[in-house]
């Protein structure tokens, strides 16, 4: 007995060795992990203090981008062969800070949506995003199965997680037009009804940034509700295209994140160094402190920024009963309510209503300018 025993632990050892089983089998891990993560801040987002969810945005920004820098850095690894050594537009192939930038700079944009949206996701929301980790690794390994043959080794793995991320993103947004399909829409009596079932999770976050940017986001959540509850009567296919519009946001999001969590460690090196050293069975060892120390550099920069425009931003707005992005929904939303509920508005009714909105954007500005000329003394 104990020798089968001892046998089967041996084989299940053996078995964990294997490259495929060390390759795929740490996925599953790092996705779930990242959906954990993902559960706690749709949990506790809104009450973090302004350091706390700056340092998840930017973290997670920073995660986002190595999947964009992967990529770009492989596109250099392959326009590197025409361009002469020595020239300028080699010496700028050669460069990652630039990529580096845009990679975290589109990455920190979806992160920010991400996580604005993320507290208002119910049970569908979470299925589909739980979903997609299976779903991901399925598209991958179909699609690494037939790219071998187009691929050279080093341009695979890029090649891969690209076909991947789209396929699975699409087959996201489809499986999510069937699911709207079938759900029923609850149409809205009024459109001030509307504005207020838009919810506002991030209404009393500590970050004044935040709250700003969650009280823009309802806004846009309320117009969209208020269209679509008319489109899915009126025009079903134009409100399921703009449904499918506003949720592929969040399933890139997702998918870039799958991408990351499906790169194996020597391919994530590999954008840290010399592309000469790419193609090379050694290169993973050989990366450059520089590129290393600008991927550091740019969250830690955007986080001090982040952080500091908060600080004078919420001192600045203390006394105000309104901050700007309050007062501007205010104001949109009561000339939408207005046109919607008591019809078109007259030329003489919308001068006013312009002109009132305008001078109260100008006092708090004079107001703002004024807090800040004290704050500076």
């Amino acid at each position: 007995m104990r020798t089968e025993a001892n046998s089967l632990s041996q084989k299940v050892r053996d078995l964990l060795q294997t490259p495929a089983v060390r390759r795929w089998g740490l996925y599953p891990l790092e996705a779930f992990a990242l959906l954990a993560v993902l559960l706690v801040l749709s949990r506790f987002a809104p009450a973090m203090p302004t350091p706390v969810i700056a340092l998840f945005w930017f973290g997670l920004s920073a995660i986002a981008s190595l999947n964009f820098a992967y990529c770009a850095v492989i596109r250099k690894t392959l326009k590197r062969q025409k361009y002469r050594e020595g020239g300028r537009l080699h010496r700028f192939n050669e460069g990652r800070k630039l990529w580096i930038f845009l990679g975290f700079v589109v990455s920190a944009t979806c992160m920010a949506g991400l996580l604005l949206e993320l507290p208002k996701w119910d049970a569908a929301e979470w299925g589909f995003v739980v979903a997609a980790v299976p779903l991901y690794l399925v598209v991958l390994l179909v699609a690494r199965w037939h790219l071998r043959k187009e691929y050279e080794p080093t341009f695979l793995p890029a090649g891969v997680i690209r076909w991947t991320g789209v396929i699975t993103c699409i087959l996201l947004c489809a499986a999510y037009a069937v699911f709207i399909a079938l759900e029923p829409v609850s149409p809205f009596i009024s459109a001030r009804e509307v504005f207020d079932a838009v919810r506002l999770p991030f209404d009393e976050s500590p970050s004044m940034l935040v709250s700003e940017a969650g009280v823009l986001v309802s806004l846009v959540d309320g117009v969209t509700m208020l269209w679509v509850s008319e489109a899915a009567v009126t025009y079903f296919l134009a409100y399921l295209i703009w449904r499918i519009v506003l949720v592929a946001a969040t399933f890139f999001s997702i998918t870039n994140l799958l991408g990351v969590c499906a790169l194996q460690l020597p391919e994530i090196k590999r954008i840290f160094m010399p592309l000469e050293r790419i193609g090379e069975d050694d290169a993973p060892h050989h990366m450059k402190a520089s590129h290393l120390a600008w991927f550091a550099a740019f969250p830690l920069a955007f986080f001090l920024l982040f952080v500091g425009i908060d600080a004078v931003y919420s001192d600045a707005m203390k006394d105000s009963e309104l901050t700007y992005a309050e007062q501007f929904v205010r104001d949109q939303e009561n000339i939408i309510v207005y046109v919607v509920d008591h019809g078109p508005l007259s030329h003489n009714e919308a001068a006013q209503l312009v002109d009132e909105a305008k001078r109260r954007i100008a006092d708090l500005t004079a107001k703002t300018a004024q807090q800040l000329s004290d704050l500076s003394e």
